[in-house]
């Protein structure tokens, strides 16, 4: 028999530590961009001493790295977990709660979308880190994907580059959630309403491709 492995106080001190530095530094760098970000501001949102950055991530670059792949990850695991659990379903259905996780998400973590904004804007090398660690393997696959279901007729007809950035873009309803809460004033805003509000995107995207029952 094993004896349990335990984390002695400073590894246990060391995994609090770097969980509120990169939880502060996803707001700060989803918010303002790597550029504008500080790690002064970084471990103030952490509440703790600056030169612990430098002690547990070296750089500015370094701790972006790092809570990027948490953030991207995150979703691919989610991801991966929903196309698993669909094993056996139609292929229409696949795509269609495919596309419907990518924006529960979106929703549930609107700084992953921030990260895109913000690095997508202009060219260079943090960007191409991005995409092609990240979002680039994601997008191609999609865009596969939705070629096929124009190819079928389930997806509204175009350009299938425009379809993928309208699909795309439609997750600023919550990447800009506080601009929506100014404009639509006596909407309600949560996991009902989100649902209706993929439901419409998708609908009006795959037309072809009914909404599951369970997601009315």
């Amino acid at each position: 028999m094993h004896a349990a492995t335990t984390q002695s106080p400073v590894q246990e001190r060391t995994i609090v530590t770097r969980d509120r530095i990169e939880l502060a530094a996803i707001a700060v760098f989803s918010a303002v961009g790597f550029d504008a970000a500080s790690t002064y501001e970084i471990a103030k949102q952490a509440g703790v001493k600056q030169q612990l950055i430098t002690y547990h991530y070296s750089t500015k670059l370094d701790l972006w790295k790092v809570v990027v792949d948490r953030v991207f990850f995150g979703f691919g695991e989610r991801y991966e977990a929903r196309h698993k659990g669909l094993e056996g379903v139609d292929r229409p259905s696949q795509l269609r709660l495919l596309l419907r996780e990518f924006m529960l998400y979106s929703a549930d973590h609107p700084e992953a979308a921030r990260f895109m904004a913000h690095e997508g804007g202009s060219p260079g090398t943090r960007l191409a880190w991005l995409y092609e660690r990240h979002s680039g393997p994601f997008f191609r696959d999609l865009l596969d994907l939705l070629v096929w279901a124009q190819n079928k007729g389930l997806a509204i007809k175009g350009d299938p580059l425009h379809l993928l950035y309208v699909f795309i873009g439609s997750v600023g309803m919550f990447t800009n959630r506080a601009e929506a809460e100014l404009v639509c004033e006596e909407h309600s805003f949560n996991r009902n309403s989100d649902d209706q509000y993929i439901n419409f995107v998708l609908g009006m995207l795959l037309p072809g491709i009914p909404t599951p029952d369970f997601c009315r």
